[in-house]
């Protein structure tokens, strides 16, 4: 896989922008977020364990936004490790009671596999093609997931699924559900408590009715859907080529009759129907392609997926969620969106075949990259309202100085790189064969590699001190995981260097280091002989085909004249820090103690006496500067010291 040689360019992309880092990261994740998603619950199931769940009302179109690939099998040459129903005459196989089967299911020419008065465990998908036929009659299937989206049902050609007085428990994670060409797929009387992402094409019939949560529908070509009695849907209205649309939505919390369809007046270009009866919480998507032309008034709109398609090469910026439009024209070149008494709750972009998009100054809820193209974002956020950030097929998708407060993820063979970005909410995971390079991002937690694919992590951490003529340990993470079956490249080394920060040559700190380090000690940094002032510490990272980035972060070097030798044995907390009005220490000292406080070069500004009885204090800070403090408190027992930042933030 030489293909992703284009790696070491990325070193050449962030290094051109490291200095801006700090001003944009506390631009956007100081910005008030109305919407996002609720933490995933906890699933209790005994067969796994993850801490990847969703919310009930979890949005993301993953990869349905186009039609997928219909799989193809041939079971002459190999069964492997599916389960085959229809290869002779009108095979099936019925299901009663407790059953348990660990395989993928495929339900071909007559086949049939019905389900009826079983409680059923699922590990795998299940396929319907041609006539297949999956029947579910009062029953509960459960299909366990390791991570969201990792099951899914698909009929294709005349296959059918039918679900009648059932409940389908997917582990508390979202799912895909699929129908193609002139698939049918029937839910009556279903309990669903997990969410689920649906794609319909070609002549596909949905039809739910008495369902609870029914999902959200990616709807394309001649499909035709019909919910009656059903809670919790969101319709993503695709909106094709030289399509034309001036529409109003009704609201949605209670729908009593509703037809869209080529047959009603503003509707024309569009071919397939969808019919709502007495339905409520119903939310509205639309998808608008190229070159369409689309109008909307008086509606409380969900969701919008951009779809950028061909060789489409476009820049985007501006895109806010939350937003209510008197009267607005979306800064789009290549089609006409315009909104009308209207609001927006969520922006979402897709990319397919070898379409460009460069993406800044905006809040949006997904963004996802598909075929062979390529995504760059600078000084964005994404919310979560409407997905997550991911990278699939074969794409490369590179996001800097952002913020996200949803997972990130790579999958199938994509590349992703997430660098100086926080990721607030959710998990960073790559599935398949993809890689997900992970830059001095904070991370709730370790990046996570499934299947076949591969994670890196390069990242710079707090030092414990930082005085001149000392030894200062530089902590952190540098390593290169991917799972075992995997053959994408590994960890070879990291090495450590340093530069005045007005430099542009860059000083070993320490020599090539073959052992990789997670969370712990990466360098010890020698600073004696060195000036005081501002320095650049850089982390680079290198895998075993000599790939290579850089994590880089800015370091105060304070003069030596502060330092003092301190007890270790006397602890206290300083909260917030970086600090605008005011900082709180917390303590535990057995005898009176003072506090001082002294700029950077060495002045006094503040000395205080308190009692031991005093746990918390609070300290008014508005008079001081911007800038580096050093803090010291000492009593009888012993003294320490730490620093804080003074930093106003206007954004």
């Amino acid at each position: 896989m030489k293909t992703i040689k284009i790696i070491p360019i990325l070193i050449l992309f962030f290094a051109s922008i490291v200095s801006g880092q700090n001003n944009l990261n506390q631009q956007f994740t100081k910005k008030k977020i109305d919407a996002f998603l609720e933490k995933a619950r906890k699933n209790n199931s005994q067969i796994i364990n993850s801490s990847e769940k969703s919310s009930n009302l979890k949005s993301g179109a993953f990869g349905l936004v186009k039609q997928p690939k219909i799989p193809v099998f041939n079971p002459e040459k190999s069964l492997g490790d599916t389960l085959y129903i229809g290869l002779q005459g009108n095979d099936s196989l019925v299901v009663t009671g407790t059953y348990f089967h660990n395989k993928p299911i495929v339900i071909l020419n007559s086949g049939k596999l019905i389900v009826r008065n079983a409680n059923y465990t699922q590990i795998g998908d299940i396929w319907v093609l041609q006539n297949g036929k999956f029947l579910v009659e009062n029953s509960t299937i459960h299909f366990p997931q390791l991570y969201f989206y990792e099951r899914s049902l698909m009929a294709v050609h005349d296959g059918e699924i039918k679900i009648e007085n059932s409940t389908l428990d997917f582990g508390g994670m979202v799912h895909n559900m699929v129908a193609i060409d002139n698939a049918k797929i029937k839910f009556k009387n279903v309990v669903k408590p997990d969410f689920t992402t649906n794609g319909l094409y070609g002549n596909a019939i949905y039809d739910f009715e008495n369902v609870d949560i029914a999902g959200e529908f990616v709807i394309e070509g001649n499909s035709n859907l019909h919910f009656k009695n059903t809670k919790t849907i969101l319709l993503w209205h695709q909106f094709p080529e030289n399509s034309h649309i001036d529409f109003s939505f009704p609201n949605g919390s209670f729908v009593q009759k509703y037809l869209f369809s080529d047959t009603v007046t503003g509707i024309d270009g569009v071919n397939y129907s969808i019919v709502v009866d007495s339905c409520s919480d119903v939310m509205w998507g639309i998808m608008p392609t190229q070159n369409s032309d689309v109008t909307i008034s008086n509606s409380k709109i969900r969701a919008i997926g951009l779809w950028f398609e061909g060789s489409d090469t476009m820049s985007v910026n501006g895109l806010v969620n939350n937003s209510n439009y008197i009267n607005f024209t979306a800064p789009l070149s290549d089609r006409s969106l315009k909104f009308i008494n209207s609001t927006v709750q969520t922006w979402s972009l897709y990319l397919f075949d070898s379409a460009f998009l460069k993406l800044s100054g905006s809040i949006i809820g997904e963004m996802g990259s598909m075929g062979k193209s390529r995504f760059e974002g600078q000084s964005f956020m994404c919310d979560g309202s409407g997905g997550y950030f991911w990278a699939s097929d074969t794409t490369f998708a590179m996001a800097g100085f952002s913020s996200f407060n949803s997972n990130v993820r790579s999958q199938r063979n994509g590349i992703l790189l997430c660098a100086y970005s926080p990721v607030n909410m959710g998990e960073a995971t790559a599935l398949h064969s993809s890689v997900l390079m992970c830059v001095q991002c904070v991370l709730p937690q370790e990046p996570k590699a499934y299947d076949k694919s591969c994670v890196w992590n390069a990242f710079i951490g707090n030092v414990n001190s930082n005085f001149q003529d000392t030894i200062i340990a530089i902590n952190g993470s540098a390593y290169i995981d991917k799972t075992a079956t995997s053959t994408l490249m590994d960890f070879s080394y990291y090495k450590m260097y340093y530069q005045k920060a007005t430099d542009t040559s860059w000083i070993e700190i320490s020599c090539d280091t073959a052992t990789e380090i997670h969370n712990g000690l990466l360098a010890n940094w020698n600073t004696f002989g060195l000036v005081s002032g501002n320095y650049n510490l850089k982390l680079r990272l290198v895998d075993n085909w000599g790939n290579a980035v850089d994590a880089i972060k800015g370091i105060v070097l304070l003069p030596a004249i502060l330092s003092t030798e301190e007890n270790n044995n006397f602890k206290f907390n300083i909260y917030p820090n970086p600090a605008k009005d005011i900082i709180n220490i917390e303590l535990e000292s057995d005898s009176d103690f003072c506090i001082s406080i002294k700029n950077s070069i060495g002045q006094e500004l503040l000395f205080q006496k308190y009692n031991k009885f005093q746990k918390t204090i609070t300290i008014d800070i508005r008079n001081l500067k911007n800038g580096i403090y050093y803090i010291s408190i000492k009593s009888e027992k012993g003294f320490n010291s730490s620093v804080f930042e003074k930093k106003d933030n206007k954004n």
